[in-house]
Order: structure tokens, then sequence, then C-alpha cells
């Protein structure tokens, strides 16, 4: 999948209102799993309250 195809799809998946530039794509690739992870407790964490 191609960075401008998994911004679409991350836009898609999360409703956001545009697709992330290819930076914030590339940071978060490049940051791995675990920066995914603690974003997601984050979002959880967030919603909750």
């Amino acid at each position: 999948m191609s960075n401008p195809q998994l911004a679409e799809w991350a836009k898609e998946t999360f409703g956001l209102q545009k697709a992330p530039d290819a930076s914030i794509i590339s940071k978060i690739l490049k940051r791995g799993d675990q920066s995914l992870i603690m974003q997601a407790d984050q979002i959880e964490e967030a919603v909750i309250l």
C-alpha cells in the first residue's frame, strides 16, 4: 500500500475531514507499532472522559 493509499484509508477509517499528509504518514511508519498503540490508548481514554 502506498502512502497516499494509506492516507486515504486513515481518513475513511478514522472519520477525518482530510487525509493526513505524507509527512504524517512517514512519521507514523518510522515510529512503528508502539507509537500507534500509545495513540490508540490515548484516544480510548479521551472518548471515555
